[in-house]
């Protein structure tokens, strides 16, 4: 026997007396086999940001409008939402509204105001313009300019909400929509006054709403509006205040923000104030107060 055939004899002796392979494991049920074991399905939470308006009350909710005195009393009084005034802007939060003016020999402002909320990546609410219809207040003669300076606006601070064109005049609101492309997150600001504290009552609210509610139909737009200025004059008598209040807080607006707190820091004597410089009501704060504490309809006009 040669020593080739020594060596493949012993190897085929080896082979014939070796331990059988042990047998290989069951395979692992896959993941779709596993989740038909279980009785329970799991799907993944969705979490909802909070509203940028909450639902505090019935009707509008409350806002105060340039107001930076007697906050803490205004709150447990009138339970405010928001607030706003000159210098909200470089400190907004949830509750502090920032505002950014278009005042005429100051239009710079506009471009510092709103990269300075792009820089710290502000997302909330935004008030653009003041009064763009008035020569004493943001005096921007043309509407479609003003939709210009929102279409910018809406470049700068995509992620904020708007609300414009916050005018007086129910004309320059039906030009400014004739060219304004508003995003349906947007609101509609409307200012609601008589002309001064001691100017009678020429329209009530309840028809002022009724007619821009008309000019909006008119143009498609479906965005919630905001009465975001009004006040109620110290000069008027107590009736005539509160029906005022009680038109304007059971109308359609979404939030309502009553001018002011007190005046009297910058103003004073401005003759808008609810709290008198001590901390007392004032007659428009008596019939805000009181309006409030009515029950009101869910509006006071079709």
């Amino acid at each position: 026997m040669t020593f080739k055939t020594t060596a493949l004899f012993f190897l085929a002796l080896l082979c014939a007396c070796a331990a059988p392979p042990a047998p290989e494991p069951a395979p692992l049920p896959t993941a779709a086999a596993a989740a038909s074991f279980s009785e329970a399905a799991f799907f993944p939470v969705l979490i909802k940001s909070a509203p940028l308006v909450a639902d505090l009350r019935v009707g509008p909710e409350m806002c105060m409008a340039w107001s930076g005195q007697f906050l803490p009393e205004a709150k447990k009084d009138f339970d405010w939402q928001f607030y706003y005034h000159s210098g909200t802007w470089r400190r907004p939060t949830d509750t502090a509204v920032p505002i950014v003016r278009a005042r005429p020999g100051q239009r710079e402002d506009i471009a510092e105001q709103l990269l300075y909320l792009k820089s710290i990546d502000w997302r909330g609410l935004v008030l653009l313009a003041n009064e763009p219809d008035m020569p004493d207040q943001d005096a921007v003669t043309r509407p479609r300019d003003l939709a210009g300076l929102y279409w910018y606006a809406t470049q700068v601070l995509p992620d904020a909400t708007f609300v414009t064109p916050n005018t007086i005049s129910l004309r320059y609101l039906d030009q400014f929509l004739d060219y304004a492309a508003m995003r349906p997150k947007d609101r509609i600001g409307l200012h609601i006054y008589q002309g001064t504290p001691w100017t009678a009552v020429h329209t009530w609210p309840a028809a002022w709403l009724r007619q821009a509610e008309e000019i909006l139909a008119k143009h498609g737009i479906e965005n919630p509006y905001w009465i975001s200025e009004t006040g109620f004059s110290e000069a008027w008598p107590m009736a005539t205040s509160t029906r005022y209040a009680t038109e304007i807080l059971s109308s359609n607006a979404e939030v309502v923000c009553i001018y002011t707190t007190t005046c009297n820091g910058w103003l004073p004597g401005c003759g808008w104030d609810l709290y008198a410089p001590g901390g007392a009501f004032t007659t428009p704060g008596r019939a805000l107060k009181t309006s409030l504490s009515s029950p009101l309809p869910t509006a006071a006009y079709p």
